[in-house]
């Protein structure tokens, strides 16, 4: 397994979009101790301060159940950005011990710069143009009222387009940071859990990787545009009951 940092970000996204080694809680115990030595030379840690047996087993342990839902090459792909100075991290050395609290650093620093990446490989897609959108405010506040009517309302059924016209019509703030998608965010983790009840290993496992991010405060990948329609859908829900007569 083996990758290049480039100072290009187009390229760091294609880096991404081309891993193929398997997630880090899938990996054999010897395929994570072959990534860790390729991080302590990356980092410049000596043989003679490398971790003990036992502390080896805790590290993969705990790589395992923190970041298992991440591929073995992220681990070292990290490390190499943090020291590249890509990461929001003050001070990437390791003073000859490497610790849990320095592991964690890095990763989380990597989460964040990872996400910003996730987002950028996006392909840009105009909503509006995919959408029944109607030609004038008149319609818009019709569709509007129309599904004010609506009781009990479910907010898995409000269409997105809705959405678009309460911010057209200036209703309503728009919802495009994943830190205001908390409620968004619990909501996904909800209904990921009741998936389990009793669910298959892939319901579980899915569960287990949404709650990591959600631990982690940072939602990546095919989560990100389910959290951030959920937001949406329950901006919307809540416009309409605020406005609702009766």
């Amino acid at each position: 397994m083996s990758y290049e940092i480039s100072s290009v970000k187009s390229t760091q996204i294609d880096t991404l979009k081309n891993f193929t080694s398997p997630r880090i809680r899938d990996a054999t115990d010897t395929q994570i101790s072959k990534t860790l030595i390729n991080v302590y030379f990356l980092i410049g840690l000596r043989p003679n301060h490398y971790p003990t047996k036992e502390e080896d087993k805790f590290i993969l342990s705990y790589l395992r159940t923190k970041y298992g839902h991440r591929q073995l090459e992220e681990l070292t792909m990290a490390f190499d950005l943090a020291i590249n100075k890509f990461l929001d991290v003050e001070d990437v050395r390791v003073f000859d011990q490497f610790s849990i609290e320095y592991l964690v650093r890095i990763m989380q620093a990597y989460g964040r710069y990872a996400s910003r990446l996730i987002v950028e490989m996006k392909p840009k897609v105009i909503e509006t143009k995919q959408l029944p959108l109607p030609t004038n405010i008149e319609e818009m506040t019709s569709e509007l009222e129309y599904w004010k009517q609506k009781q009990d309302l479910k907010f898995e059924v409000i269409p997105l387009y809705l959405y678009t016209y309460l911010k057209d019509l200036r209703l309503i703030d728009d919802v495009s940071d994943i830190k205001l998608n908390t409620r968004a965010a619990i909501v996904r983790l909800k209904q990921l859990r009741n998936l389990c009840n009793p669910g298959t290993k892939d319901d579980r496992r899915n569960f287990n990787d949404f709650n990591q991010m959600y631990e982690d405060g940072v939602i990546e990948g095919r989560e990100f545009n389910i959290v951030s329609n959920l937001a949406k859908r329950l901006v919307i829900a809540d416009w309409l009951k605020a406005n609702r007569e009766g």
